[in-house]
């Protein structure tokens, strides 16, 4: 019933998630006349008199990161973020910041045959690039939001995260756009993208669930898991396709032997598309959209199925070798990292991650792929995370250190790293 459950809401958000090839396209600068500037009918604000306007989509004004899509949205061309870590950063002289979300996704939360919005989170970071000192907007409805405000006269820069990706169906479905942005002041030339561009692929460890607290309740927050470490203590761009509940070929809700594999959104269906139920929202690896390193953390939620009998070592490596075969078809110069055993299941597959690194190496003729076993969370001190399973901030800082003196060995970086976590 689940899995039927999870198929319809596939189904359902089957159109609202066709996006386009994921490539910015460059569009002139707009001015506030130029712009129908729209008010949120939950928010009192909107950009004042004056104020300087751009699409989100132009690179004049914004530096698109992650794996970010591109589609119509309300009628206006917007960034789909999608993914955990999909975003844009913007350089601007100004005290204050907004971003206009042109619709949001719905979905009947009750079964009374309403649809309601579904709340978007994302991680707002101005003139830093530390993930715990983010601030969470909670976005509930389309409209203008101020991002930042209150700040001093001069330069700033400010970086806008999704916070996470989501599970199946509707979870999965949860895509934020955003389509026009704004200040006080002016925008400014905007960073260019990094050389290194490190992409990675796993489940709620790579999401980053339970990474951050709204006080509350745990919250995932993609950015501060190992990927954003890695990419922080390396300079890189960062690309995560992290869905939680998911393994390479099962998932972690699967329940008795059915004689089939239950997963129907392996993480690296993603590869090459940006929703693998979309053919129409494909990704290229081509040109600077090129991967340099990509990581692999999955197992972890293939346990259940391994266990059943719907699974075995040898189907797990033959799938993992697939995908590193497409990886260095797609990305010839492409370093990969098979990781596993942040929350256990070193005893599971450890084995088959290393048969499958050893049997693309010999394949190639040369070594490209590692396998890296990163200490369970469990075992690290004040490694748990806010739900007290999921590793804390600290653990990944942890993983992604390990795993950036890997990459920085074996590509020559020579980039000069902390000799531990603080």
């Amino acid at each position: 019933m689940m899995i039927l459950l999870m198929m319809l809401a596939c189904l359902l958000f089957s159109g609202a998630l066709a996006e386009d090839v994921a490539t910015a396209t460059e569009l002139n600068v707009a001015t506030a006349t130029e712009l129908d500037v729209a008010t949120a009918t939950d928010l009192d604000i909107q950009p004042g008199e004056g104020a300087a306007y751009a699409t989100v989509t132009d690179l004049n004004a914004c530096t698109v990161l992650g794996k970010t899509g591109q589609r119509q949205h309300g009628g206006e061309n917007s960034l789909v973020l999608t993914y955990g870590a999909s975003g844009f950063t913007s350089n601007f002289e100004g005290t204050e910041f907004w971003m206009y979300v042109p619709e949001m996704p719905t979905w009947d939360n009750d079964g009374d045959g309403k649809s309601e919005y579904q709340t978007q989170r994302i991680m707002v970071l101005v003139d830093t690039d530390m993930p715990m000192e983010a601030e969470c907007i909670y976005v509930e409805n389309p409209g203008w939001y101020r991002l930042a405000s209150g700040l001093e006269k001069g330069s700033h820069t400010i970086t806008v995260y999704k916070a996470d990706r989501g599970f199946y169906g509707i979870m999965a479905a949860l895509y934020l756009p955003i389509s026009r942005i704004a200040t006080d002041g002016a925008f400014e030339t905007p960073n260019p993208l990094k050389d290194l561009v490190i992409e990675v692929y796993g489940d709620s460890i790579s999401n980053g669930d339970a990474v951050w607290t709204d006080g509350k309740n745990p919250q995932a927050y993609t950015y501060g898991a190992y990927g954003g470490v890695v990419a922080r203590l390396l300079g890189a761009e960062l690309r995560v396709c992290g869905n939680s509940g998911n393994g390479l070929l099962g998932w972690v809700l699967a329940g008795g032997a059915n004689g089939r594999l239950d997963n129907l959104f392996p993480p690296q269906n993603s590869w090459d598309k940006i929703d693998p139920n979309q053919i129409s929202s494909p990704w290229s690896h081509e040109g600077a959209n090129a991967a340099d390193v990509v990581i692999i953390n999955l197992g972890t939620n293939d346990r259940v199925e391994l266990g059943n009998g719907d699974l075995t070592p040898e189907v797990f490596t033959a799938e993992y070798v697939r995908f590193i075969k497409q990886i260095k078809t797609d990305c010839p110069d492409a370093m990969v990292i098979g990781c596993i055993g942040a929350m256990d299941a070193v005893k599971e597959f450890s084995g088959a991650i290393q048969a499958a690194v050893d049997e693309v190496n010999q394949w190639h003729g040369s070594e490209f792929a590692y396998y890296v076993e990163l200490q369970n969370c469990r075992n690290i001190k004040d490694g748990m995370g806010h739900d007290n399973s999921h590793p804390s901030q600290r653990a990944h800082e942890q993983y992604g250190l390990q795993i950036a003196r890997l990459i920085n060995e074996k590509l020559s970086l020579g980039v000069e790293l902390p000799e531990e976590v603080k």
